[in-house]
């Protein structure tokens, strides 16, 4: 009765900012997108300081293989929990599960960005390192991304890699076989100029979020990769101005007003 009645409190909770303005979401602003099962709510439970299976967490956890949050939905915080800097983290949809419910996850996910979180410091990429997919769902999600938002986009947004551990096991077996950090950031960055087009080099953060379970956290090498990881995406944040979020209208409004510009341009030149 009591777990029915907390929850309760945290959906009435999420559904109350959901209706509040804009500009009192606090800045920083962190959007997290990313394929069913890269990780997204439990990521966004962590930066909120909350454990990666806590109960009644913020953000619903699933354990099956399908994405559990078919809505976005965002929170406000302390970072990493306790006496942190306030920000503001959105969980959004999984994508990956199907392409009909994927042309509908991301129609919601667009319009909340626009017209209820308005703009963000930083879009986190997210994708899990322990897997080699990079589908058509997730592709599609990108362009249309990239075709609303524009290519500025790509400047504000950063690779985030989930499971990644850094038990001295781990570690050393990546050593091993040359599957390190910069040999991902490398074969990923790759990928997205070749598919699309883009110029911009990704900056990458590998946060496992399974290193703040009770029995990791005893472990130096995890804890210090975590405080290493988390402090390289708050530093992405303040180093970045807020992306604005813009409707299909704006960026016809913004090219049209680019041809006017190069027309007028034209007539100086000639005349």
């Amino acid at each position: 009765m009591r777990s029915s009645l907390i929850r309760m409190l945290l959906l009435f909770g999420l559904f109350l900012a959901s209706s509040c303005r804009a500009e009192e979401l606090p800045l920083p602003r962190l959007v997290i997108v990313g394929q069913t099962g890269s990780g997204k709510s439990t990521l966004s439970n962590v930066l909120l300081g909350q454990s990666p299976d806590c109960d009644n967490c913020t953000f619903t956890i699933c354990d099956t293989h399908d994405s559990c949050t078919k809505e976005t939905t965002y929170a406000v915080g302390n970072w990493l929990g306790g006496d942190g800097e306030i920000f503001t983290v959105v969980d959004t949809p999984g994508f990956g599960d199907s392409d009909n419910e994927d042309t509908e996850l991301i129609d919601e996910m667009m319009g909340v960005l626009h017209t209820v979180v308005k703009g963000a410091n930083a879009v986190m990429l997210l994708v899990d390192g322990t897997e080699e997919r990079f589908d058509a769902a997730m592709q599609q999600m990108i362009r249309e991304m990239q075709a609303l938002f524009g290519e500025a986009l790509w400047e504000n947004t950063i690779l985030g890699v989930s499971h990644w551990a850094y038990d001295a096991n781990s570690v050393n077996q990546r050593n091993f076989t040359g599957k390190t950090e910069e040999a991902f950031m490398a074969e990923w960055n790759e990928l997205l100029h070749t598919k699309f087009h883009i110029e911009t080099t990704l900056t990458g953060v590998f946060i496992d979020a399974w290193s703040q379970q009770p029995w990791n956290l005893g472990d130096a090498m995890q804890q210090e990769a975590f405080v290493r990881e988390t402090e390289k995406l708050w530093k992405f944040f303040e180093s970045h101005e807020e992306f604005p979020f813009r409707t299909i209208e704006d960026v016809l409004a913004e090219n049209e007003a680019y041809k006017e510009e190069n027309r007028w341009l034209n007539d100086v030149i000639v005349n």
